[in-house]
């Protein structure tokens, strides 16, 4: 299975995703990314217990209605919790089905080169398709 590709999205006005090449990734993204690879090919794996794929702060979203599945533990974990959040939400509300990784970047316009990589993992667990997003340096 390879790594999807977007060319960009404009979740809201001012901002951009576009597509972040997998060499380009902070190595705890990359390292997520091959874990996820390797793991992925057998269905018994528990991949939410991985910390290599999971992190110390993903987002874990419910594909079907879009819920933040792990909310009150992200509150608890992060100083400016409402703010990590509300990006989370608006970088997963922008995305729609996602069957393979994406490797990415969300910035302003005005600063295409800066902004934050991330990566988004379809996981199948507890009977549920879910998407896992991680940001580097969260």
């Amino acid at each position: 299975m390879g790594i999807a590709r977007a060319a960009y999205i404009v979740p809201a006005p001012g901002f951009i995703i576009r597509h972040v090449s997998f060499l380009d990734l902070d190595l705890a993204l990359k390292t997520a990314t091959l874990e996820w690879l390797e793991l992925s090919r057998d269905e018994s794996a528990d991949l939410l217990s991985n910390e290599a794929i999971c992190g110390a702060r993903c987002f874990l979203f419910c594909e079907e209605t879009g819920d933040l599945l792990n909310e009150a533990a992200l509150v608890e974990s992060f100083e400016n919790a409402y703010y990590h959040i509300e990006i989370a939400k608006k970088i997963h509300a922008s995305l729609g089905e996602v069957d393979r990784p994406m490797a990415l970047r969300f910035s302003v316009l005005e600063d295409m080169d800066g902004g934050l990589q991330f990566i988004v993992l379809p996981i199948e667990a507890d009977g549920r398709t879910m998407q896992l997003v991680r940001v580097a340096g969260w």
